[in-house]
């Protein structure tokens, strides 16, 4: 069958801890896959599998999933529309030092950094795939900076060119050397924060339940100074009241500002 080269030139299988995935390139989808299902998948994948038709196949569930997998991973009719894949977010760390309260964060409990061996996993197949927009989030990705720079280092030294490197922070934790080493690697930076201080601290505050207003404010500052600052992210939630005094503060900031609407997911701690 022809569907099952192209098949095989369009999905990549990833399999970690146990759990197996396929990653649909044309449709830009990924799911999970069963243990039959994953060897359906390598078989097609390893040139083992030979058919005719789909009822060659041993059961009707495996020509089910087929035909599925056909259907939502070939989009042949119309090439034009398969979206193309630009960046690649890297959920560099869970950790956080806010306690946000519409965030869908863990709030203490265990929480991991990404390793530099997975991040670099991840960024080979991105440049091999011709993404060129590598973003750092989290979480807060500056609780990982160490392996940031490690990550930053091989990509530099990758051969690859024109690759483009972001990353979303709170910018509480940007120090003047922090800000120097982003500018002299060309990162383009967001921050997220809430506009003007009464609201922001009402939503963004530090663990403890201190506000973070002017820790951030002085991370702006500095970003602003390197050059690297692109965009600040406000978020209006239900413990906001005034969203023009938002947006407006946040424009006196800097000039370039986004705005999402949000609330915190049922029973979270903070909600």
């Amino acid at each position: 069958m022809d569907k099952l080269n192209q098949l095989k030139d369009s999905v990549h299988l990833i399999e970690m801890n146990g759990v197996s995935y396929i990653y649909a390139t044309y449709a830009n989808r990924m799911f999970q896959l069963s243990s039959d299902e994953t060897t359906l998948v390598r078989d097609i994948l390893n040139g083992n599998l030979k058919l005719n038709d789909l009822s060659e196949l041993n059961s009707n569930k495996d020509a089910d999933f087929l035909k599925d997998l056909f259907d939502t991973c070939l989009i042949e009719s119309n090439p034009s529309s398969v979206p193309e894949l630009n960046s690649l977010v890297l959920l560099i760390s869970e950790a956080c030092n806010f306690a946000c309260t519409y965030c869908y964060g863990a709030y203490g409990a265990k929480v991991h950094k990404m390793s530099f061996e997975t991040a670099t996993h991840a960024i080979d197949l991105a440049l091999e795939l011709g993404i060129r927009d590598i973003v750092f989030f989290g979480g807060e990705p500056l609780t990982n900076f160490q392996v940031i720079k490690e990550c930053v280092e091989y990509i530099e030294q990758s051969g690859y060119d024109s690759v483009e490197l972001r990353m979303t922070t709170n910018a509480s934790l940007v120090t003047e050397e922090i800000a120097d080493y982003l500018s002299k690697h060309n990162f383009l930076v967001s921050v997220s924060m809430d506009g003007d201080e009464d609201s922001h601290n009402k939503t963004r505050v530090f663990h403890n339940g201190k506000p973070t207003y002017s820790d951030v404010v002085k991370g702006i500052e500095l970003l602003k100074k390197y050059e690297v600052l692109t965009l600040l992210e406000v978020t209006y939630s239900s413990r906001h009241t005034n969203l023009k005094k938002q947006l407006e503060s946040a424009l006196q900031l800097f000039p370039i500002v986004s705005c999402a609407c949000v609330d915190g997911k049922k029973g979270c701690r903070h909600s």
